[in-house]
């Protein structure tokens, strides 16, 4: 299976966003937890401007997705799956390699 290299970028875009957003709530909820050892609600209750942060995040994730899923090569044929999960699996294997 030919999986174009252009794929291989937006899943590996995709990757990094998703990656970001999962760091950044990792970030907020560990402040939040030594901050707020004993208070689950006050763990829980993020500042304004950390909840806009996450959803820049977020959307930018959407954006990723999107671009994968409107990819010219995923348009309607039987192995769009095969060929987005092979692409998202070479996009894997490049971010582990460095």
């Amino acid at each position: 299976m030919d999986i174009p290299p252009d794929l291989i970028d937006l899943q590996r875009a995709r990757i990094v966003a998703e990656e970001a957003r999962a760091a950044h709530v990792l970030e907020v909820e560990t402040r939040r937890r030594e901050q707020h050892p004993d208070d689950v609600v006050a763990r829980r209750m993020w500042s304004a401007e950390e909840q806009a942060e996450d959803e820049r995040l977020q959307a930018a994730v959407i954006a990723a997705l999107d671009a994968v899923r409107t990819h010219p090569a995923l348009a309607g044929g039987p192995d769009r799956h095969k060929l987005e999960q092979a692409a998202l699996k070479a996009a894997r294997e490049l971010a582990a390699a460095g």
